[in-house]
């Protein structure tokens, strides 16, 4: 299953419904943020580090990209205070929302990775390496873009601080691929050697 943006939208509206905010303006920002972040991290990509048998090649997938929920809102709301000090009563629950949709949409990412030297294993995604590579400012210009009623400095700022944040967030991010290749094995398997790595991609 891949991420998707609906759920995330569901999971932040669920979130600021909760802690009582009301009206359009709030479905809006839901449906910004969550599918623009969403589709945004639809794409990204990945080296791995591979342990297994090789050396012929092999492909690997998996599910899931995990996050800290609780960093990545306190990551948001240290961005927010700088871009509007001295805060307000409303913002940890605004960061709290968005980072509760991020995850919703990481938990059910599919990975897709190949392995040049590795037939059979699994390939870990190395944050050495810049974990995986979500672009701040893709994230950031396509959650802005789709809530053009928003006018004023605010809404840009907030846009901006998000897509940072979900950038800096996909470069400590936990995620592995199993890796497996069609039969025949080859004649003689090997360890793969220490550095032995792969490239994929988040969808």
């Amino acid at each position: 299953m891949p991420i998707l943006p609906p759920a995330m939208v569901t999971a932040m509206q669920g979130h600021w419904s909760g802690v009582g905010w009301i009206g359009v303006d709030m479905a809006v920002m839901a449906n910004a943020i969550g599918t623009g972040a969403g589709t945004g991290m639809i794409g990204a990509t990945f080296t791995t580090l591979d342990t297994g048998s090789g050396p012929t090649p092999g492909a690997g997938v998996g599910v899931g990209i995990t996050i800290v929920e609780a960093t990545l809102s306190a990551a948001l709301l240290a961005g927010m205070l700088l871009e509007f000090p001295p805060g307000g009563a409303d913002l940890p629950d605004l960061c709290d929302g968005i980072a509760k949709g991020v995850k919703a949409g990481l938990d059910t990412a599919s990975l897709t990775s190949t392995h040049p030297l590795c037939f059979l294993g699994v390939g870990l995604v190395n944050v050495a390496s810049g974990g995986f590579v979500f672009v701040g400012s893709g994230i950031t210009s396509g959650i802005q873009g789709l809530a053009p009623t928003f006018l004023g400095d605010s809404w840009p700022a907030i846009c901006s601080v998000v897509g940072t944040e979900i950038e800096n967030a996909g470069k400590i991010a936990i995620g592995q691929t199993t890796i497996t290749a069609p039969p025949p094995p080859p004649a003689t398997p090997i360890a793969c050697p220490p550095g032995t790595s792969g490239t994929g991609v988040v969808a």
